[in-house]
């Protein structure tokens, strides 16, 4: 595989536009991505190219996902810190 590609862009299917985070291609042609499906995932298991850093930081925020690397780190770090806070009040 190829080194990671950072870009923004946008996949189209099933009739919704997905923002694309992060995104890399094999040698084999197939790419792999980073997308708000990641973002709003609702299961513990992340199958994207993050590898679970983005898993989930979309969840229980509506509609709203990361439009890029930068947001998707901000909004991590929000979730981390959500976490934190309850097992601390536990």
């Amino acid at each position: 595989m190829r080194a990671v590609r950072l870009r923004r862009g946008k996949l189209h299917g099933g009739g919704a536009e997905v923002t694309v985070i992060l995104s890399q291609q094999g040698s084999d042609g197939h790419r792999r991505t980073c997308s708000g499906t990641c973002h709003a995932a609702k299961k513990d298991k992340c199958a994207c190219i993050c590898g679970g850093r983005f898993h989930g930081v979309a969840r229980g925020r509506g509609t709203h996902r990361p439009e890029n690397v930068e947001e998707a780190e901000k909004m991590r770090t929000i979730k981390l810190a959500s976490q934190a806070q309850l097992v601390a009040a536990a």
